[in-house]
Formats: C-alpha cells, structure tokens, sequence
C-alpha cells in the first residue's frame, strides 16, 4: 500500500542564495537557472536562510551587524526583527514558525528567539563555534555544525543538553537531514565536499568532491538532491544524492554566494498520511491490519484527502483505493462564559 495524493506535493521550484561579496539576496530559476536580485544591503556572511510558512518573508542572520533580518520577498524591504546577537551565522524555523534557532560562533551559543517579540533565549553553550543547524521534524532536536572542532552537534532543545558525533568534519558549513532522519549530510567547506554521516554510527562517508568552497546548502524536499553554493567559483549547484553527479544550475551574476533556501512553491504540503506495512503477503481466507498514520505537523487549518492505493495480484481486485480524509484545526475558536469570576473574601 501506498499513500496517493496526500504525499509528494513538494517541489523545490526556486532557490534564494545569499551573495557574502555585494550583501544580496538573489533567487535563482532552478529549471533555467535565471538570476533575480531579490534584496541588498545586508550584512554578511548569511550561511542559513529560512522561509517562513507562508512564503513571503525570508529570515537571514546578519554575521556582522549581531542581527537578524526579514526579507519581504515582494517588496525586498529589510526590517531588523533582533540584535544583540554574537555573530549569527546559522539558523533554522521551527514548523509553527514562532522561533527562529540561531547559531552564535563567537559566543560559542545556540539561541532561541521569539520572532513576536524578538526576546532571545539561551539554548546551549560551549559548542565549538556553531555554523549551519537543522531541526528534525518533531523539532525536538537541533543538528548543530562545530566548526572549529569539525564535530556534529545533536542538541536536545528542552534540555540544551549536547552530545557530539565522532566525524571529523574539515571545517563544516551548512547540515540537512535525510528523509527517515538516519544520516547528516554536511558540507565541508576546506576540504571541498560534500559527506554524509551516519547518526547511528558517527561513520563518515564521501559523496561529491572537488566543490570549491561549499557553504551553503539545502536539501529537495525528496531528499534526493542537496543545493550547494560554492562561494570560490560563484556557482549555484545541484548534486545527486546517490550518485554524487554534480550538475551546474547558475555561475554567472552570483557574487560570493554563501548560503541557500528553497521555495517549494504554493502547493507544497508535507506529507501527512504514512501506511504501514508498505507491502506484505496474505494468505489465503486470511487479512493482514495496515496502519495509517496522520500527521498535521506542518499543515494550515483545513481539510486534506488523500487516497490509499492497494496493489494486489487477485485478478479481480488488482487495485484496492481507500479514501483517506484529515480536517486539521487551525486556530482553536475558545469562548469562555462569563468571562471573569468574583469571589468574596473566603477563609480556610
């Protein structure tokens, strides 16, 4: 069994590329490869970049200035949202996109800010200067690159407790994780690579070489292609995640790009239907149970379908289809009556 339309709906259609030398935002074509000049005078070097869910504000940290902005990506307006920051290179949104999670080097920091109020709040310390993070999807768990001591640091964002993974990374830049959250993949901007890492294990393994400078990246969201910048040749580059081809997208009118986001455009959704087990056999006069599992993790308020496509090799019922419905609710509508309560002085 497999899960018909409720999956699958993510493409990444354009890139926005962060360029260290001019201190613009750029969004590159990701079929043609075309440069577009989204926003300027920002404040370098901006190795991650966030979205936020509805598409139209870009976050960048501003390295320099101890800021970290918000790019109206119809207008190319810049507003300030926090400073006081130590550096800020890295960052990530969790998925209710409330909390930017930012990464200090100099202060050796994880933080956490309130995108509302801009109130920052300490996570972590001691990390060996913190370039490119990611989130897993409960957004429990912050991916966090230690770029002076080449490390992978997996911080648990209730505790702020660390744990280091024993790669050793040649002065990592940017992480993303692969779609069942078993490896890491991680570019390493000295040594001109792009690895992966094998959570489980720590086990470090090569998959494209010979990249110039690779900061930045981002991961399709298949999780089959990795957008690199590379910041020494001015080129925007996709590479195959299971072959390591490295395929050319822009090299022309990037001016030190250093970081990448993805748009996965307007009818991108995650996944919210999984079934399991994905095959099996039964025998005869007999049934297997299947589970469907829906998540509304990262979804707006409304309803959802999806169909559950059954193969099977009954020569009569060779394909079984099973509706499947979700009705996320949005905002909670709570009405209290009355809406305040008096008590007299009471004595117990």
């Amino acid at each position: 069994p497999a899960p018909g339309s409720g999956g699958d709906l993510c493409s990444a259609v354009r890139a926005f590329v962060s360029e260290w030398l001019s201190g613009e935002v750029s969004a590159v074509d990701l079929s043609t490869g075309a440069v577009t000049l989204v926003a300027s005078g920002l404040q370098g070097p901006n190795l991650d970049m966030a979205l936020d869910a509805g598409r139209s504000i870009l976050y960048v940290p501003e390295y320099a200035t101890g800021t970290l902005a918000a790019v109206d990506l119809d207008t190319g307006a810049v507003r300030r949202v926090v400073s006081g920051l130590d550096y800020p290179i890295g960052l990530a949104i969790d998925e209710a996109g409330t909390t930017a999670y930012v990464g200090e080097p100099n202060r050796g920091a994880l933080s956490a800010v309130d995108l509302a109020t801009g109130a920052v709040r300490r996570i972590a310390s001691g990390l060996g200067t913190p370039t490119g993070l990611t989130l897993d999807a409960a957004g429990t768990t912050a991916y966090v690159n230690e770029f002076s001591s080449g490390r992978l640091a997996v911080v648990d964002l209730a505790s702020g407790s660390v744990r280091r993974l024993a790669a050793a990374l040649d002065l990592p830049g940017s992480v993303g994780l692969s779609a069942d959250e078993r490896t890491a993949y991680v570019t390493e901007v000295r040594a001109g690579r792009l690895s992966a890492i094998d959570l489980a294990t720590g086990a470090l393994r090569q998959v494209a070489g010979g990249l110039a400078a690779p900061w930045g990246m981002a991961l399709d969201p298949a999780r089959t292609l990795a957008y690199v910048a590379q910041f020494d040749t001015n080129t925007f580059s996709a590479i195959n995640l299971a072959t390591g081809a490295v395929s050319t997208i822009a090299s022309s009118n990037l001016s030190g790009p250093i970081g990448v986001a993805l748009d996965t455009g307007a009818g991108c959704q995650p996944d919210f239907l999984d079934v399991q087990p994905a095959s099996g056999q039964v025998a005869a006069r007999s049934a297997l149970d299947l589970t469907a599992r829906f998540d509304s993790r990262g979804l707006f308020g409304g309803g959802y379908e999806a169909d559950i496509e059954i193969t099977t090799n009954d020569p009569l019922h060779q394909l079984i289809v099973v509706p499947a419905t979700l009705t996320v609710i949005g905002v909670p509508r709570l009405e209290i009556e009355p809406a305040s309560l008096g008590f007299p002085m009471t004595f117990v």
